[in-house]
């Protein structure tokens, strides 16, 4: 069967040896702008990954435009924790002084409890931790540091572009993305509510396939985009590429197509004789459940008790994380019947309930161990990436 339907076989051996020796590596948007937040080291082992691959390496016309107009939003938006700790920090030790302060009033003649030295103790260790978060914002990379990653990049990826889509090529990929997404055709269906309709995945993959036909080689892609309408998901497993797109993409291409996320891809150039340091393959994961939305801090719980994780927690987190999964998030809701009972009924949003939610079952301890790894703020990236969550693929 393999060889009338391949789509759905995983690459033998030899077909990933030729993967990896000859096929053009393509970058997203989201990878690269991975590179801006990665600590200092880590982005130079990923920008050494990126140099090694020499001429096999390329971006698509959209993802390099989608980088470049998110750059700064994205470097600059990780400068905001700063003042909002020391915001924190003062509404934490005015609720703290008040608390002492009721105490005090029911209290003033104890004989052993000094309230005016625990009131100097507040203040001085939240001092501390203000002089901490102070000291590490000067340490805080500058634009001009960001600016000179964006210029390397620049250099990489010299004679490396995709070619720009006519007007009329857009016209048409846009025609074909709405007929595709009403059918729920990968990729790019998952945007499809995104203010400018969710082009930009439809247009990287039309761009690869163009790319893989003209020149005569495969492609391996390199995206922290894990929604289901890019990645094979079974009872929260997830496979590998859709298998639609392998077959597409050899039906248009005559070439061989495979998909890594980038902590994947870094340890499989290890495997391959590369040397990527653990620190930068653990702040690659890192990053992609960030950038994927799924930094929110739930207790580590099996998969059984999550699905029983109580309705008004799961708001309150919803509430209080940077969640583009919007029509996830009100599935996730009206499927307890507690805030969005309007959007039981629609399949679309259950089914996607259904595969997001999965995925945080199995993605909590991944979570909980994430929470602490890197100092970088979570970041909104509606513009970015064409990507918008899901969890790792294995």
């Amino acid at each position: 069967m393999r060889d009338v339907f391949p789509e759905y076989f995983p690459p033998t051996a030899k077909d990933f040896d030729e993967l990896w020796e000859s096929s053009l590596v393509c970058f997203d948007a989201n990878v690269l702008l991975h590179v801006l937040r990665f600590k200092q080291s880590s982005s130079n082992e990923i920008m050494e990954v990126i140099q090694d691959l020499g001429d096999r390496t390329w971006v698509p016309h959209q993802a390099a435009k989608e980088f470049l107009k998110n750059r700064h939003t994205v470097f600059l938006g990780l400068t905001t924790p700063y003042a909002e700790l020391e915001r924190k920090l003062d509404d934490l030790l005015e609720a703290f002084l008040k608390q002492i302060g009721d105490v005090e009033k029911k209290h003033r003649e104890h004989p052993s409890l000094d309230f005016n030295s625990m009131k100097f103790e507040a203040r001085k260790s939240i001092e501390g931790l203000r002089k901490k978060i102070q000291k590490s914002q000067k340490k805080h990379p500058t634009v001009g540091y960001a600016d000179q990653l964006v210029e390397r990049l620049s250099d990489l990826f010299s004679g490396k572009v995709g070619r720009e889509p006519s007007d009329q090529q857009r016209l048409d990929w846009e025609k074909e993305a709405k007929e595709r997404y009403a059918k729920k055709v990968p990729p790019g269906y998952m945007d499809q509510d995104k203010p400018d309709g969710g082009y930009g995945d439809l247009f990287v993959w039309k761009q690869m396939i163009e790319k893989a036909k003209d020149a005569g080689r495969s492609i391996i892609y390199v995206t922290d985009d894990t929604k289901e309408d890019w990645w094979h998901r079974v009872q929260g497993q997830t496979i590998g590429p859709r298998p639609e797109l392998r077959e597409e993409f050899g039906r248009e291409s005559g070439q061989g197509f495979f998909m890594y996320t980038l902590s994947n891809y870094l340890t499989q150039t290890n495997e391959r004789g590369s040397k990527v340091s653990a620190a930068a393959i653990q702040e690659a994961e890192a990053e992609a459940m960030r950038s994927n939305r799924l930094r929110v801090f739930l207790p580590t719980l099996s998969a059984d008790e999550l699905t029983n994780y109580p309705s008004e927690q799961i708001a309150k987190i919803i509430a209080n994380t940077n969640f583009n999964y919007k029509s996830a998030a009100k599935a996730l809701l009206a499927s307890k019947q507690l805030i969005y009972p309007q959007f039981s009924q629609e399949a679309r949003w259950q089914e996607q309930f259904k595969s997001v939610f999965a995925d945080y079952a199995r993605s909590i301890a991944a979570i909980n161990a994430v929470s602490g790894v890197s100092n970088s703020p979570e970041i909104s990236t509606d513009e970015t990436d064409s990507d918008d969550s899901g969890p790792e693929p294995e």
